[in-house]
């Protein structure tokens, strides 16, 4: 079982991202988490608004940036 906390490295990128003036795509993060009604449904949301994020040619600092890949990862292998 793996100990890789999700909800809380999406919260810790979404604080970033507010950081780097980029509230819009924060609050997305904090929403899927927010409103989610079940863990599939977060974990979707999540990834789908992360990888909207790349494809949009967002940019963003380099350790945000490994947190993001990092939890695309998880997101993705835990979705299988």
């Amino acid at each position: 079982m793996s100990t890789y906390d999700h909800y809380s490295v999406a919260s810790q990128i979404a604080k970033n991202l507010r950081l780097e003036g980029k509230s819009d795509w924060a609050s997305k993060l904090d929403d899927a988490i927010q409103f989610g009604s079940t863990g599939n449904e977060i974990f979707m949301a999540l990834r789908w608004h992360l990888q909207q994020f790349k494809l949009q040619g967002e940019k963003t600092t380099v350790e945000t940036e490994q947190l993001m890949e990092d939890l695309l990862g998880e997101l993705t292998n835990q979705l299988k």
